[in-house]
């Protein structure tokens, strides 16, 4: 059977804290930890993800940068899949409406 990958970024480290702890009972799983986009990148260039949690708003390169450089660096591919790993978009800071529509209308899920 296979294990799901999951990829949590978030430069809080009680939020990735929580949301590691949302998945304590469900079977098969793994999950990694980054605490930026950056970290992501590289933690990505040479492992798989099928499930991203990934924060909006992150020092350096937020959540949309992350998924437009990862694109870049190879397509909805670059995790290993045939369409890219899925995304699940999270913020304790910004619920703005721009936010908000930001994450309806990009195109990589």
């Amino acid at each position: 059977m296979h294990s799901l990958k999951v990829l949590i970024v978030d430069d809080e480290r009680l939020s990735r804290k929580r949301l590691r702890a949302c998945w304590g009972t469900i079977r098969n799983w793994s999950a990694g930890e980054c605490e930026t986009g950056r970290q992501a990148l590289e933690f990505l260039s040479d492992r798989r993800a099928d499930l991203l949690f990934l924060d909006i708003q992150m020092p350096g390169m937020d959540g949309f940068s992350f998924l437009r450089c990862l694109e870049e660096r190879g397509g909805l591919n670059a995790c290993g899949l045939n369409h890219g790993p899925f995304t699940i978009f999270v913020s304790a800071h910004d619920n703005s409406l721009s936010a908000r529509s930001r994450c309806m209308r990009s195109t990589i899920f």
